[in-house]
């Protein structure tokens, strides 16, 4: 009795495919993720190398050397790109060398971002191996942009998340609830009307969020950190996901398991594309996998936009990605559409 009353219950288990996914995927992805810290930061961490001291070659061998036993060091040849791409997250840490009389009588400076909260908390472990590593060479750090508390880190995040949610749930649950009708639609003509009409709810739907937040903020006399650049990317992923929702909706027949895949896409994303963690820190496959989603360079905006006083331009090719992700989106919806209000009926 007792072994048909544990089978019953796998068996209920096994039915929701969502919940099996995040049951096998969370704990595969959390050690991955911790077995990287094995060093003072995770070992596959981007960091740029700057040697403005004059080095032979088997100098700056011995020096990369070093960097390798702690981290994915990439060698720039100018401190002003390093910092470029410090503060397009393609590395994490940027290490000068502006003297070098060998490893341990040189003068070193590390620079780091203050407004990557997980990043800033550990770079003093970093400073520490350093200067164990490098004996009585200077070595000092700066901190570029301001600091942000751990929930500030989170902030662009949670936004992103919740354009995810919108996206990912309300649109595909309404399509599936309106499918007895959508003949009727297609009759009267109105079925592209309707479309299109769901994905500006959508829309309207973030934007009153981001309203409210930007009123709570204004009342607590707090300094708002969503602006005009970062509205217009959140804008941009709510119809992302809007139409990434509606589209696997479509394909699927606006049957209900279509929520069931969405579901796991969407706890795929969550985890993969850096929305709460700094992808940085994940092994070097798993980085590599996180560049290709478009939401990995939407969360980099966000807290770019939100927390770094930069130019726009220096992020002209993440912004494009977003924007041609959207197009191509629009342009399936548009191919699959007329099919599937089609496959509805059958």
């Amino acid at each position: 009795m007792q072994l048909e009353l544990l089978l019953k219950e796998i068996k209920l288990i096994a039915r929701r495919k969502s919940v099996l996914f995040f049951l096998l995927f969370v704990p595969l992805f959390l050690g991955a993720v911790s077995g990287t810290y094995r060093t003072a930061i995770p070992e596959d961490t981007p960091v740029a190398i700057v040697i403005t001291a004059n080095a032979s070659p088997e100098q700056v061998h011995a020096i990369m050397q070093l960097a390798r036993t702690f981290s994915h060091p990439h060698l720039v040849p100018n401190l002003s790109r390093a910092i470029d791409g410090l503060q397009r997250e393609e590395y994490y840490v940027v290490i000068e060398v502006k003297r070098f009389n060998g490893l341990e009588h040189g003068e070193y400076v590390v620079y780091y971002d203050r407004s990557m909260n997980p990043v800033a908390s550990l770079s003093e472990n970093l400073l520490r191996l350093l200067r164990i590593e490098l004996g009585s060479s200077s070595v000092r750090a700066v901190g570029i942009n301001e600091a942000v508390s751990l929930p500030e880190f989170f902030f662009p995040g949670v936004l992103l998340f919740v354009a995810m949610l919108i996206g990912f749930e309300l649109v595909a649950d309404n399509c599936i609830s309106e499918r007895p009708v959508l003949p009727r639609l297609q009759l009267y003509g109105v079925a592209g009307r309707n479309v299109l009409l769901r994905l500006v709810v959508m829309l309207l739907l973030v934007l009153l969020q981001s309203l409210i937040i930007m009123a709570v903020y204004w009342v607590m006399k707090v300094e708002m950190p969503l602006n005009w650049p970062s509205l217009a990317i959140l804008l941009l992923n709510t119809l992302f996901f809007s139409l990434l929702g509606l589209l696997v909706t479509m394909l699927l027949r606006f049957e209900p398991h279509a929520k069931t895949f969405l579901h796991v896409l969407m706890g795929f994303i969550i985890f993969i594309s850096g929305l709460f963690y700094p992808v940085g820190f994940f092994p070097e496959a798993l980085q590599r996998v996180a560049r290709l989603t478009p939401t990995y360079y939407s969360a980099v905006l966000m807290r770019s936009f939100m927390f770094r006083p930069v130019n726009p331009s220096l992020y002209i090719d993440y912004i494009a990605i977003n924007v041609v992700s959207v197009v191509l989106l629009s342009i399936a919806v548009l191919i699959v559409h007329g099919r599937a209000l089609k496959w509805s009926v059958q």
